[in-house]
């Protein structure tokens, strides 16, 4: 009875002892000192048979290295007061840390072996599978294909045994939404959002997988949260942009309107943005706003057949051509020196008028489109051959 009361006791003691390490590591992380803290649980456990001290190792590994070699092996640093870990990051040229070993994918293998129904291990192995897609991609020791599956593999397991958290359910609706699977993408993001609705991208994925699913007018709260909640502008301007969509999606043109002016002023002259706000402004009859929109959408790239195509559809789709006419007329003055850019737009206006059957006025646009093409294009740009081809189809019809 002594010998099982002395063995207990000493199973607990070093269980406390464990948790202390721990709380030890965790407060090291919190004051930056994350050389510190990796150090103190390599030294706790440097053959990696503990399953508490490794997924806190690998967790430190994966959040906090300054230098990572494939995600095998780790380098860390104690940061000063008010310096940033990105920084240190990018400045790490030159500099000499400890290195350590840690291959996750094969110490969390092995533990899973051991322990199989300590779940966490594999939520954070799924964990790492993401990080390593992200990171590498296609330049890793497997494929990005089979990064997503393992990772979602992992992840799924940790999920039905209570041990996800909101990037464990991230994690498995960015897998679904890979393989279009929508709906289950749906039902993991919302789980995500539930469990953290500070983050972001969850609300952000799950706004477009209704998108996706022809439920829009679902999504639009989600996309706002985003917007709200994104603090690089890059990513807030798009979040905006994916809000606007879902509102003209839904019809409700002025909430749509509303999201692209925003996106617009945060990253202006995106292409993405301008075309559909530029719908939605005429949609709205604000022809004004429009006028000023398809202009700055010309200037994106005024040579490239795209871009003012793409303008010329939009107006025609709302059936404004006329609209846009004087607006071209002023491009074509403005450009006046720059014969391809005339080409382009006489070649495409000639395009318009061949859809309405004005055989005359295609011509006499397309003899123009021509001339300006020649005198910066070689001669065996194919787009001579479509002009050709036409004025012989039509050699005696010509505008008055």
């Amino acid at each position: 009875m002594k010998k099982l009361f002395t063995l207990l006791f000493l199973v607990s003691l070093l269980s406390t002892y464990g948790q202390a390490i721990l709380k030890k590591a965790d407060k090291l992380v919190e004051q930056k000192k994350y050389a510190s803290a990796y150090a103190l649980l390599e030294k706790k456990d440097p053959d990696n048979k503990k399953p508490a001290i490794v997924l806190k190792k690998a967790d430190i590994a994966m959040d906090y290295f300054v230098t990572s070699i494939m995600h095998q092996t780790f380098a860390f640093k104690d940061l000063e007061e008010g310096e940033d870990l990105m920084e240190a990051r990018l400045n790490d040229e030159g500099q000499t840390y400890a290195l350590y070993v840690l291959p996750i994918q094969d110490v969390l293998d092995t533990l899973i072996m051991q322990h199989p129904e300590n779940y966490k291990l594999h939520k954070t192995l799924g964990k790492f599978y993401y990080e390593v897609y992200l990171k590498y991609g296609e330049n890793w020791m497997m494929t990005s294909d089979e990064l997503l599956k393992k990772m979602y593999d992992h992840s799924i397991i940790a999920a039905e045994n209570g041990e996800a958290d909101f990037l464990t359910y991230y994690n498995i609706g960015f897998y679904l939404t890979g393989m279009e699977r929508y709906i289950e993408a749906i039902s993991a993001y919302k789980n995500s959002v539930q469990l953290d609705s500070t983050y972001p991208t969850s609300q952000y994925n799950l706004a477009i997988c209704y998108l996706y699913v022809d439920s829009a007018q679902q999504g639009t709260g989600y996309a706002e949260k985003a917007v709200e909640l994104y603090k690089s502008p890059a990513l807030k301007a798009d979040a905006a942009r994916v809000t606007g969509v879902l509102y003209k999606t839904s019809g409700d043109f002025n909430n749509a309107h509303k999201f692209l002016e925003l996106s617009n002023q945060i990253q202006p002259e995106n292409y993405y943005t301008l075309a559909q706000l530029l719908e939605v402004q005429l949609t709205l009859e604000l022809n004004n706003d429009a006028a000023n929109s398809a202009a700055v959408f010309f200037e994106l790239d005024p040579a490239n057949p795209a871009i003012v195509g793409e303008l010329m559809g939009i107006y025609s789709q709302q059936n404004a051509d006329t609209l846009l006419f004087p607006i071209l007329n002023q491009k074509i003055e403005e450009h006046k020196d720059d014969f391809e850019v005339l080409g382009t737009v006489y070649f495409l206006l000639a395009r318009y008028y061949i859809a309405q059957n004005d055989i005359a006025a295609a011509k006499t646009l397309l003899i123009a489109s021509r001339k300006n093409f020649e005198k910066v294009l070689e001669d065996d740009t194919p787009v001579f051959k479509v002009i050709d081809d036409f004025l012989a189809k039509y050699p005696d019809t010509l505008e008055k």
